[in-house]
């Protein structure tokens, strides 16, 4: 067996920054007055920064909803933003009533602000509750896949000696030839599939990538210390060109395929998933158009190794941690990509909690002690 896969979305951000003044994640939050006013004065960043930038221009223009820009920028979705300039200096440029130079200048204006707006909300959490406790209960083979672009994660990791193992392997993926880990390099990565692995599947602001495609930085991140305060803009220590944080964007045709780290990664979490005994999802929608990601969960049936007795079926528990475990559209989509139902019934127990407390309540008790059924099982 290879353990479990832990997969993170927004919500296990949201749960351990819940008592913050500015919790994560930030998606339609980002741009309140309330934030800009109220939260960035004097610092250099948010406030100064925004006001009278072309990021700025470009959300009253393109994002105004009202005539008064305050109340209009309030309800803009800051990963819908990024996906708009991304989407614009890629396939429209041809027809842009933009300059390209005002476009580059509004994108490194937001990556700046997505940086510093993160870790802003992050910092102050010394111990992250729920990330905490995954550090503390991780098994050797224990992976961790996160979709979130914060560092509270690997901040709880690097307090518990397994969290230190899966930090260590993470930087030997993204560091090829740097020998993190004696003998492990990515093209050997994958030859270690019991091994533990923690992967940020869309980048994160404590990682950093060249802009001169011909770099081996383009392809594979630094990744930087997470209490790093600032991390873009920093001269390459490959070629000397600069440096971007290397995150994903979010638009619809987000892929894992135009970077060789992120093909890397996406290869590892499926056949994680593929050899896991247990997936626990935490805080993740399962979002219709992120095709690749919905793919990579996809991998985890065994309908085609019934031939392989030595390979599966492997994984026995599902377990979903979402408000929206009530919706059965959600407990649906959840079981048809780890396919529960072709597995028949019986096959893969799937247990439901609708908040973070919840399940670390029954879920973080000692291994020999069963969560009780009756309260969070469902009979599906």
């Amino acid at each position: 067996m290879s353990g479990r896969v832990f997969i993170l979305g927004a919500g296990a951000s949201r749960s351990d920054t819940a008592t913050r003044a500015i919790p994560l994640p930030l998606a339609r939050e980002f741009f309140k007055p309330h934030y800009l006013d109220e939260h960035w004065p004097g610092r250099p960043g948010l406030s100064r920064h925004f006001q009278g930038s072309e990021l700025q221009k470009l959300v009253d223009s393109y994002f105004s909803k009202t005539t008064d820009i305050n109340a209009s920028r309030s309800d803009v979705n800051v990963e819908e933003v990024y996906s708009f300039i991304e989407t614009y200096r890629t396939l429209y440029m041809s027809r842009a009533y933009q300059p390209q130079v005002v476009l580059d200048r509004a994108r490194a204006e937001l990556l700046y602000d997505i940086e510093f707006v993160v870790k802003y909300c992050s910092f102050g959490v010394k111990s992250p509750v729920l990330n905490g406790r995954l550090a503390k209960i991780l098994a050797p083979g224990d992976s961790i896949i996160s979709f979130n672009w914060d560092t509270l994660t690997e901040r709880a990791l690097r307090k518990s000696k397994e969290g230190r193992a899966l930090l260590r392997r993470f930087d030997a993926i993204a560091s090829p030839g740097k020998g993190a880990l004696e003998g492990t390099n990515p093209s050997a990565a994958l030859s270690d599939m019991h091994a533990g692995y923690f992967l940020k599947m869309h980048g994160g602001v404590n990682m950093t990538k060249c802009i001169n495609e011909h770099c081996l930085r383009y392809r594979y991140p630094y990744v930087w210390p997470d209490d790093e305060e600032f991390v873009d803009g920093w001269a390459c220590n490959q070629c000397g060109s600069r440096t971007e944080i290397m995150i994903l964007p979010p638009h619809i045709h987000k892929t894992y395929s135009g970077n060789r780290f992120f093909r890397l990664q996406a290869s590892i979490a499926a056949q994680k998933l593929r050899l896991a005994d247990e997936v626990v999802v935490i805080g993740y929608s399962f979002p219709t158009f992120d095709f690749e990601a919905s793919a990579m969960m996809r991998c985890a049936r065994s309908d085609f190794c019934e031939e392989a007795d030595d390979l599966g079926p492997f994984q026995n528990r599902l377990v979903l941690v979402n408000p929206a475990c009530h919706e059965m559209n959600y407990i649906e989509r959840a079981k048809d990509l780890f396919s529960v139902a072709a597995m028949g019934a019986g096959q893969i127990e799937v247990v439901c909690y609708k908040t973070v407390g919840d399940y670390l309540q029954a879920e973080m008790r000692s291994r020999s002690k069963q969560p009780k059924a009756s309260s969070v099982t469902n009979q599906l």
